[in-house]
């Protein structure tokens, strides 16, 4: 992990899931202002404990076999990062990449510290079961529709995934705010960028979405979520 920057005497957890269980915990929760582009932890380093992302965005990604990234989900406020590796009783790695998107502000708490809290607050232990469970099932979601879905109906989804998490709206349009490219969405799809960039064109050419500085617009959102 990147050295730490900043050591919070006073934090403030309102903007996550979890503020009422994180008073005892404040004098061992290390927060640190991350820049885009920075690299928050690696699939190559040795896990030690868990993050929470107070503000920005992170990509959480994977190398495959043939050394290609895939980008495994995106996470915004609220969402903690890493927690896959508690309660492990041996040395173990990160199970992904975590990166900057958007810059922000990350919270990092020892896994031992976060153990001994969650043993004593059933409320936080709820959360980070829920949290992990809602993954599990996004990514069986996603292992179905890579499986039996083709790259066209699969783009829908992923771009509709994103307004829905990311999405403003305004009238009948939906404002995705994300700075994403093509060949971001081949990384979150699993497929070549020419091959999304053939669907991506097609999806284009309904006239329902619409791109301005790398953010999509999805010009009539009922008549896209009719497309699925």
């Amino acid at each position: 992990m990147n050295e730490i920057l900043l050591v919070s005497d006073e934090l403030t957890l309102s903007q996550t899931p979890f503020e009422n269980c994180f008073q005892c915990l404040e004098s061992k929760v290390i927060k640190k202002k991350y820049s885009r582009g920075e690299v928050i932890i690696s699939e190559f380093e040795e896990g030690h404990g868990v993050f929470f992302i107070l503000s920005g965005l992170v990509k959480l990604t994977k190398l495959d076999k043939n050394g290609r990234e895939l980008i495994i989900s995106i996470k915004t406020r609220g969402d903690v990062i890493a927690e896959s590796g508690l309660f492990n009783k041996r040395d173990y790695l990160y199970t992904n990449t975590a990166t900057m998107i958007q810059q922000g502000e990350i919270l990092y708490i020892n896994a031992s510290f976060f153990e001994a809290e969650l043993k004593a607050c059933p409320l936080l232990t709820e959360k980070v079961i829920q949290n992990m469970s809602e993954q599990i099932e996004e990514f069986s979601t996603r292992l179905f529709e890579k499986s039996y879905l083709d790259i066209y109906s699969n783009l829908i989804i992923t771009i509709e995934k994103l307004a829905e998490k990311f999405g403003k709206r305004l009238n009948d349009k939906i404002y995705i705010d994300l700075p994403i490219s093509v060949y971001d969405l081949s990384l979150l799809i699993g497929v070549t960028r020419e091959s999304t960039s053939r669907a991506f064109s097609k999806l284009k050419s309904t006239h329902l979405i619409e791109v301005k500085e790398k953010r999509i617009i999805i010009l009539d959102w009922n008549r896209f979520r009719s497309l699925l």
